[in-house]
C-alpha cells in the first residue's frame, strides 16, 4: 500500500514540514477500532460498534500520550480518562465521515510530507526509512497501518482548518471585543467553607444500604487473570552464545569498518541562492558570478575576500559561510561529491545544488581512525553475540509458534525444546498491570476468547523487534460485586460529601439572596464570620485571583447606582465563593492591533469548531455502555 510514498522516502533529502505531528497522536487511528469484532461492545456510533478490546488498545495509547505530555507526576481518575478516550474516538469517527462526505481527500504526497517532517523519524536531520520502520515495529504497527491512520488524522485537520479559516471579524466587532478582553473589574469576594457543615451530617445504616443497592454496579472488582508465559528475546539468547578469542578476532577483521571513524571535512563556501524553478537566464548569471569569485580565490585572495570583492552586501541572496565537520554522504549529493574531491585549500568550480549555485574550498581535513582489536574487544564481543543470537532468534520463533500451536493446552513442550523457563505474572485486569501485564498485546491476548474462554495458548506476540512471548491463562477471577462491608466507609464518604456540598450551596444561596436584596457585607460578616477580600482592578487572567472566581465576576452585570453586582460559584472542594463587582473599567484603546484581530479570529474559530463537533455528536445516534469500559 502507498508504494509511491515509499519511493519518495527513499530519495528524501530535506524534510518538508507540512504538518508537525508526534507519534503518540498519529498512532491514534480510527479504522482499527471499529467493526468486525465479536468482542463485547462498549459503544455504538450510528450503528458502528466499538469493541472492548479495541477500546482498550486505544485507551492505552491515549493514557501513554497524556503521560508523555504531563510527565512523571501525571495523576488521573481512571473512569474519567477512559470516558475522555472514548469521546475522542467517537469524535474522530464522526469527523472522518464528515470530511469524506464533503469530498475532502488526503493525497499520498501529503501523507509522505507529513511523515517526512516528523523529527522522530529523522537521523542527522534527514528522514531515515530504517528508523521509520523500526519505530513502527516497536509500536506494533506496519507502515501501511500507520500511513492510513495518519491520513485520517490529516483529513480531520483539513476539515478543522477549513472551518476555522472561514471566520472573520468586522472593525466594530474587533473594537468591542478588544474592550471586553482588556476590561478590568474591582472585586470583592468571600469564601464560605464547606467543612463547617460536615459535623451536622449524619449517615444512617439505611442510607448506606440504599446507596449500595442503587449503585451496586459501581462497587465491582474487575475481572482479573494470572498468566503463564514463555519469553524469547535476543538479549537472553545473546547471553548463551559461546565466544573464543579466535572467533572474536576473525569477526573483528571481517567488520573493521564498524570500528572506524570516517574522514570528516570542513568546507568554506559561497552560495548564490536560486529558486527551484529559476529560469535559464538567472542560472547562467549566477554561474558567471560564481566563476569570477572562484577565479579571484585561485589568484591568491581568500574565498571570503573574493566574495566581498565580487558581491559584498550587494546581493541579499548571496552568502559566505563555513560548515562544521561532516562525513561523506551527509550533504547534498553535488555538494558532497565536490567537497570530497578537493585537496587542502583547493577551490572548486561552480556547482549547482538544491540551494543554488555554490563555490567550495576545502579548509580542513580530520582523518579517519580505526580502533585496534584490543580497544574494540568489548564492542566486538557484543556485536558477535547479537549477530549469533539474532540468527537463533528467528529460528526459535518458528519453533515456538509451531510447538505452542501443536500443544495448545500447555507451554511445557515449547519450554523444554527451547530451554525457556515458564514465567508467571501477578493478577491483572483488562486495564493491565505491571511488567509483562503492561504490554497492550499481552492484555488483549490474555482476555481474548481463544485464550480466556477456550484455554488455548496465545499466538506468538511480538513485543518490539527482538522479543516474542506466548502466553496462556493460569487462573481467571470473574468480575464480582464487592460486599457492603468492604465499601461501607467509601459509601459513607460519598453520601457525606454530597450532603456537605448541598448544605454549603443552600447556605450560600441564602446569603447571596440577602446581598442582592440590599444587606451589607459588613452585616453578613458579623453574622457568619466570613471574611471579605477586596482586589485592585483585575483582568480576566489575573494570577492573583482564583480562575473560577474571575470567570464568575466577568459574567456579572455592571454595578448599578453605585451598588455592587453579586454572584457566586461553588469550587471543586465544595467551598462556595460569594463574588461582588464593585467597579468596571473598560479598555480605552480604540485602535486594536492586527495581532488582536488574529487572536480573536483564532478564538472565535476554535469556539466554532467546538460547536461544530458538539453539533455532530448531538445529531449522531451514540450509545455508550459505561459499565463495560
Amino acid at each position: 500500500m502507498l508504494q509511491r510514498i515509499r519511493e519518495k522516502f527513499q530519495s528524501w533529502v530535506l524534510g518538508v514540514f507540512v504538518v508537525l505531528l508526534c507519534i503518540p497522536f498519529a498512532l491514534w487511528g480510527i479504522n482499527s477500532y471499529f467493526g468486525g469484532s465479536s468482542d463485547v461492545v462498549v459503544a455504538e456510533v450510528d450503528g458502528a460498534p466499538i469493541a472492548r478490546t479495541q477500546f482498550q488498545r486505544g485507551f492505552e495509547q491515549f493514557r501513554t500520550q497524556r503521560q508523555m505530555l504531563f510527565g512523571a507526576n501525571f495523576e488521573f481518575d481512571e473512569a474519567r480518562l477512559k470516558r475522555a478516550a472514548l469521546d475522542q474516538m467517537i469524535e474522530s469517527l464522526l469527523l472522518e465521515r464528515t470530511g469524506l462526505g464533503a469530498g475532502m481527500r488526503i493525497s499520498d504526497e501529503q501523507v509522505a510530507d507529513a511523515i517526512g517532517g516528523m523529527d522522530a523519524f529523522k537521523k542527522d536531520l534527514m528522514f531515515t526509512q530504517e528508523l521509520y520502520e523500526q519505530l513502527l515495529r516497536a509500536s506494533g504497527m506496519n507502515p501501511a497501518q500507520f500511513e492510513e491512520r495518519l491520513r485520517q488524522d490529516l483529513l480531520n485537520a483539513q476539515l478543522r482548518q477549513g472551518l476555522v479559516d472561514s471566520e472573520f471579524l468586522t472593525k466594530s466587532e474587533l473594537q468591542s471585543t478588544a474592550k471586553l478582553r482588556d476590561q478590568k473589574r474591582r472585586l470583592v469576594y468571600a469564601t464560605l467553607p464547606s467543612e463547617k457543615y460536615r459535623p451536622a451530617v449524619t449517615v444512617s445504616d439505611e442510607n448506606v444500604q440504599s446507596f449500595y443497592d442503587t449503585h451496586r454496579k459501581d462497587f465491582v472488582t474487575a475481572e482479573r487473570v494470572r498468566i503463564a508465559y514463555l519469553d524469547l528475546s535476543v538479549a537472553e539468547l545473546a547471553k548463551r552464545v559461546t565466544v573464543s578469542e579466535d572467533i572474536l578476532r576473525e569477526f573483528y577483521e571481517n567488520h573493521k569498518g564498524d570500528y572506524s571513524k570516517p574522514e570528516q571535512r570542513r568546507i568554506r563556501y559561497i552560495l548564490l541562492a536560486l529558486a527551484k524553478d529559476a529560469d535559464q537566464d538567472s542560472l547562467t548569471a549566477a554561474k558567471e558570478k560564481a566563476q569570477k569569485i572562484a577565479s579571484l580565490a585561485r589568484e591568491g585572495k581568500t574565498l571570503q575576500q573574493a566574495f566581498d570583492a565580487q558581491l559584498g552586501k550587494q546581493d541579499a541572496k548571496a552568502e559566505f559561510g563555513e560548515t562544521d565537520f561532516f562525513q561523506k554522504g551527509a550533504m547534498d549529493p553535488a555538494f558532497d561529491a565536490a567537497a570530497f574531491g578537493l585537496q587542502k585549500d583547493e577551490v572548486s568550480d561552480p556547482i549547482q545544488t538544491e540551494a543554488g549555485i555554490q563555490v567550495l574550498q576545502l579548509s580542513e581535513i580530520k582523518p579517519g581512525t580505526i580502533k585496534s582489536y584490543e580497544e574494540a574487544k568489548k564492542e566486538v564481543e557484543t556485536a558477535w553475540r547479537k549477530e549469533q543470537a539474532e540468527s537463533q532468534f528467528y529460528e526459535d520463533i518458528e519453533r515456538l509458534a509451531d510447538l505452542s500451536f501443536e500443544n495448545a493446552d500447555t507451554l511445557g513442550p515449547a519450554a523444554e525444546a527451547l530451554d525457556l523457563g515458564v514465567q508467571h505474572s501477578e493478577y491483572f485486569s483488562r486495564d493491565g498491570g505491571d511488567g509483562i501485564a503492561a504490554e497492550p498485546k499481552v492484555i488483549e491476548a490474555a482476555f481474548s476468547p481463544a485464550v480466556l474462554d477456550q484455554g488455548e495458548n496465545s499466538e506468538t506476540l511480538e513485543l518490539g523487534n527482538d522479543r516474542v512471548v506466548v502466553l496462556r491463562v493460569e487462573e481467571h477471577k470473574p468480575a464480582a460485586e464487592k460486599p457492603l462491608s468492604e465499601v461501607r466507609k467509601e459509601i459513607i464518604k460519598k453520601i457525606t460529601d454530597k450532603a456537605v456540598s448541598e448544605k454549603t450551596k443552600t447556605a450560600a444561596a441564602a446569603l447571596l439572596g440577602r446581598l442582592q436584596g440590599g444587606t451589607s457585607r459588613q452585616d453578613l460578616s458579623k453574622e457568619t464570620e466570613i471574611e471579605w477580600k477586596e482586589t485592585e482592578p483585575v483582568g480576566r487572567a489575573d494570577p492573583t485571583v482564583n480562575r473560577a472566581v474571575l470567570r464568575t465576576a466577568f459574567r456579572l452585570l455592571y454595578p448599578k447606582d453605585g451598588k455592587p453586582s453579586y454572584g457566586g460559584v461553588q469550587l471543586g472542594n465544595a467551598d462556595y465563593v460569594l463574588v461582588g463587582v464593585l467597579t468596571v473599567e473598560d479598555a480605552k484603546d480604540e485602535k486594536p492591533q492586527t495581532d488582536s484581530r488574529s487572536e480573536w479570529i483564532a478564538r472565535q474559530g476554535n469556539q466554532s469548531w467546538r460547536d461544530f463537533v458538539t453539533a455532530l455528536k448531538s445529531k449522531a445516534d451514540i450509545d455508550v455502555y459505561s459499565e463495560r469500559l
